[in-house]
């Protein structure tokens, strides 16, 4: 029989070494993004939109470095929800004037849209 993988406990409700490792890699990602705007726009100044926030990871990562930073997603699968303003949408209609952001942001998204 084969062994099981291991798991090990961390400060983020005792997920396994796999899914720490998933948040480490989406912290890192969200932090390259980060570099880029960075050079290109005031970050501290701008109010950044997330669409398809999915774990949160990376929205509250990048709501450290932004004025205000707000959220949408068909699903609520946010496992970090401080730091930012989350809206949850039914479709493509999102619930802000347009002209609201200074940038928008939609990381790794277009594999789950069916349309």
């Amino acid at each position: 029989m084969p062994s099981q993988p291991s798991k090990t406990h961390d400060a983020h409700g005792g997920r396994s070494s796999f899914a720490s490792a998933k948040r480490q890699a989406r912290l890192l990602r969200a932090r390259k993004v980060m570099a880029i705007l960075s050079d290109h726009i005031d970050l501290s100044k701008s109010r950044i939109l997330d669409v398809g926030t999915g774990s949160g990871i990376m929205a509250a990562e990048w709501a450290k470095s932004c004025a205000e930073l707000h959220s949408v997603d068909v699903k609520d699968q946010r496992t970090e929800k401080e730091g930012y303003t989350f809206f949850p949408i039914t479709d493509e209609k999102l619930p802000f004037p347009d002209a609201s952001f200074d940038v928008v942001i939609s990381n790794q998204v277009l594999e789950h849209v069916w349309n």
